[in-house]
Protein backbone atom coordinates (compact mmCIF):
# COMPACT_ATOMS: atom_id res chain seq x y z
CA UNK A 1 0.00 0.00 0.00
CA UNK A 2 2.86 2.40 0.75
CA UNK A 3 4.65 1.71 -2.23
CA UNK A 4 1.12 2.54 -4.37
CA UNK A 5 0.94 5.77 -2.42
CA UNK A 6 4.66 6.45 -3.05
CA UNK A 7 4.19 5.95 -6.95
CA UNK A 8 0.90 7.93 -6.95
CA UNK A 9 2.63 10.64 -5.50
CA UNK A 10 6.23 11.04 -7.01
CA UNK A 11 3.70 10.53 -10.86
CA UNK A 12 1.36 13.36 -9.88
CA UNK A 13 3.74 15.98 -7.63
CA UNK A 14 5.72 16.74 -10.67
CA UNK A 15 2.75 17.60 -12.52
CA UNK A 16 0.86 20.07 -9.98
CA UNK A 17 4.84 21.64 -9.63
CA UNK A 18 4.89 22.14 -13.45
CA UNK A 19 1.49 23.58 -13.49
CA UNK A 20 2.61 26.15 -10.85
CA UNK A 21 5.69 27.47 -12.34
CA UNK A 22 3.93 27.83 -15.70
CA UNK A 23 1.29 29.36 -14.32
CA UNK A 24 3.45 31.72 -12.57
CA UNK A 25 6.01 33.38 -15.05
CA UNK A 26 8.15 36.42 -14.53
CA UNK A 27 9.76 38.00 -17.83
CA UNK A 28 13.53 39.29 -17.39
CA UNK A 29 14.51 41.67 -20.12
CA UNK A 30 18.21 42.08 -21.10
CA UNK A 31 19.75 38.47 -20.10
CA UNK A 32 18.89 37.14 -23.82
CA UNK A 33 18.10 39.06 -27.43
CA UNK A 34 14.60 39.83 -26.46
CA UNK A 35 14.48 38.30 -22.86
CA UNK A 36 13.50 34.90 -20.70
CA UNK A 37 10.76 33.75 -18.38
CA UNK A 38 11.34 32.65 -15.07
CA UNK A 39 9.12 30.96 -12.31
CA UNK A 40 7.85 33.70 -10.13
CA UNK A 41 8.80 33.50 -6.53
CA UNK A 42 4.71 32.92 -6.02
CA UNK A 43 4.56 29.60 -7.69
CA UNK A 44 7.18 28.36 -4.94
CA UNK A 45 5.07 29.80 -2.58
CA UNK A 46 2.27 27.85 -3.72
CA UNK A 47 4.08 24.88 -4.07
CA UNK A 48 5.41 24.48 -0.22
CA UNK A 49 1.82 25.89 0.56
CA UNK A 50 0.33 22.27 -1.20
CA UNK A 51 2.64 20.39 0.69
CA UNK A 52 1.91 22.04 3.95
CA UNK A 53 -1.68 21.25 3.76
CA UNK A 54 -1.47 17.95 1.82
CA UNK A 55 0.63 16.85 4.65
CA UNK A 56 -1.54 17.95 7.40
CA UNK A 57 -5.06 16.57 5.76
CA UNK A 58 -2.81 13.58 5.62
CA UNK A 59 -1.77 13.71 9.48
CA UNK A 60 -5.24 14.23 10.33
CA UNK A 61 -6.85 11.42 8.04
CA UNK A 62 -4.09 8.84 10.03
CA UNK A 63 -5.47 10.51 13.22
CA UNK A 64 -8.81 9.67 11.93
CA UNK A 65 -8.44 5.64 11.27
CA UNK A 66 -6.51 5.23 14.27
CA UNK A 67 -9.35 6.24 16.31
CA UNK A 68 -11.67 4.24 14.00
CA UNK A 69 -9.66 1.26 15.00
CA UNK A 70 -11.40 -1.91 14.76
CA UNK A 71 -11.26 -4.44 17.98
CA UNK A 72 -10.82 -7.72 17.25
CA UNK A 73 -13.40 -9.95 18.08
CA UNK A 74 -14.19 -13.54 19.12
CA UNK A 75 -17.44 -15.17 17.95
CA UNK A 76 -17.98 -18.74 19.62
CA UNK A 77 -20.39 -21.22 18.18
Amino acid sequence: MTTLIYLIGTSVGPVIVGIFMQANQVFVKGISSGGVSFPAPQSYNLIFLTATLLSIISIVFVGDIKKRAVKPRIDIK
